[in-house]
This record gives C-alpha cells, sequence and structure tokens, in this order.
C-alpha cells in the first residue's frame, strides 16, 4: 500500500516514511473464540500473541492485552492447549498470522506516526489431538 502525504511517501508495508527512519506505530488487541469441531468452546486454551499471553473462558472467549507495534510488524496468534484432556480432550495447537485477518480500526491516529488502534477478531476450530 503505498499512498502520498504531502510530498513524502508513507509505505506501511515497508516501514518507510518520507526516508525518516524509525517505525510508525500501533496498537492492537486479538480476540475472539476458541472451539471444538463440533463448535462446544474449549475452555484453558493459552493464546499467545508478541509478549502477551491469556487463557480462554469458559464459553472459549479470549482477549488479549492492548499492544503497541509496528504495523509492519509480522505477528502470529498461537493458540495451545496446555491442560491437556481437562475442558473436553486434548486439542491439537494452531496458529494465525495477523497480516491473514482483515483487522477492524477502533480508533484514528493522528496523522503521524500513531497509525490508531485495531482489533484482530480471530475465531478458530481446533482439531483433537491424535
Amino acid at each position: 500500500m503505498l499512498a502520498a502525504v504531502g510530498v513524502a511517501m508513507l509505505s506501511l508495508s515497508g516501514c518507510v516514511i518520507g526516508g525518516t527512519e524509525g517505525e510508525p506505530n500501533l496498537d492492537l488487541r486479538v480476540r475472539g473464540t476458541v472451539t471444538d469441531e463440533e463448535g462446544a468452546p474449549i475452555e484453558g486454551i493459552r493464546v499467545i500473541v508478541s509478549r502477551d499471553t491469556c487463557f480462554t473462558d469458559e464459553e472459549g472467549g479470549y482477549e488479549t492485552a492492548l499492544l503497541n507495534r509496528p504495523p509492519c510488524d509480522f505477528r502470529t496468534a498461537y493458540f495451545d492447549d496446555v491442560d491437556g484432556a481437562a475442558n473436553g480432550g486434548t486439542f491439537a495447537s494452531d496458529s494465525v498470522l495477523l497480516t491473514s485477518v482483515e483487522r477492524v480500526q477502533v480508533k484514528n491516529g493522528d496523522g503521524d506516526w500513531y497509525v490508531g488502534e485495531y482489533e484482530y477478531p480471530i475465531d478458530i476450530t481446533l482439531s483433537r489431538a491424535e
């Protein structure tokens, strides 16, 4: 994505703003639901995004803390069953690259280095481990 900003060029995919050193930043939060193949929620799944770890609740819901990252920083959400057979069985791990998710802007940026606040909704189905 390349857009003219005054005489400077902005490219979030390459983290270049008019040749200026440094990177823009955004606030991001990942939230969603983890279910099994039958659609039942899975409690106790560990979700890791960047430096944040959270766990799914009894309804399979989770929400990371608000993280401040460069928008071109490729992050992955990791989903791991860390409690074994508890909470419905043993499930295979999975992951989702955040750049593959359509993010939702919830707060505008300042038109300069702060790009805004975004939510990344990820509802995922985990398969039973063999």
